[in-house]
């Protein structure tokens, strides 16, 4: 095909328009380098992309540990969204705890009742069993658990054993005069929440807090524990929506 301004040649692959040559090696050379600039603005767009996403609505966090098979296994990478920070968990939710507020309780809850050492250094990843105000009632003789009186349906949940060593989140008690109970060498006194007669756990969940168990009930850390008790929910990372890894596991939770 020719005309006056514009010639190809397919035995020596050329293009001529308006008398320029535009397969010389110059501008073959040219072309290769702002297809590889177009390549590379994509990738950098991609990039601030994914820093925006993960900045101010997600992030990813690995499973450490058994506590919540068989929903999750350690080792699974998990999406955790908190758009612009103002998740409100709710019960049922798979959240990541963030770790390492120790002395929390002591700076912050002067008079806080409840015995809390929260003492872990990383995120846990846990359910949310229970929010602010709610009752939570654990029966350790049948493995039920109650929420304000109803029954939940856990089959998400794994027991194994009778495991009430696990069970030893306590609280002080006050006088009628407003003291902390204390005993002959001036110590608080530290009552338990959990009834050996009977098995039974019973707690309510302090304003700003949840409470959370590892859907592996035997082998978790969680809010059985003084070491992390009730979780405020300042420290909740966000909810975990989607397993991203391994592969032949993954979706949504």
């Amino acid at each position: 095909m020719s005309n006056d301004n514009q010639s190809f040649s397919q035995d020596n692959v050329s293009l001529i328009v308006d008398g320029e040559d535009f397969s010389k090696p110059e501008y073959r050379a040219g072309k290769a380098f702002k297809s590889f600039f177009d390549v590379l603005e994509s990738f950098i767009y991609a990039v601030i992309a994914v820093l925006i996403i993960f900045t101010f609505f997600a992030r990813l966090t690995v499973v450490d540990g058994p506590s919540m098979n068989s929903t999750l296994n350690h080792g699974d990478y998990l999406i955790v969204t908190n758009v612009f920070f103002t998740y409100e968990p709710d019960n049922g939710d798979i959240v990541v705890i963030h770790g390492d507020f120790e002395n929390y309780y002591e700076n912050k809850y002067e008079g806080y009742n409840h015995v809390l050492n929260y003492n872990y250094s990383a995120p846990i990843v846990k359910r949310v069993i229970a929010t602010e105000g709610q009752k939570v009632t654990i029966d350790y003789k049948t493995n039920d658990v109650f929420v304000d009186g109803v029954k939940l349906d856990e089959s998400y949940a794994q027991y194994i054993e009778y495991y009430r060593t696990a069970i030893t989140l306590g609280e002080y008690r006050y006088d009628e005069n407003g003291e902390v109970i204390k005993d002959t060498n001036g110590d608080p006194i530290y009552f338990p929440l959990f009834d050996e007669g009977s098995g039974v756990f019973t707690a309510t969940v302090p304003e700003g807090c949840v409470f959370v168990l590892g859907d592996n009930r035997d082998h978790s850390a969680d809010s059985r524990l003084n070491e992390i008790g009730f979780i405020p929910k300042e420290f909740i990372i966000g909810k975990a929506v989607f397993r991203l890894a391994p592969f032949s596991n993954m979706g949504g939770l």
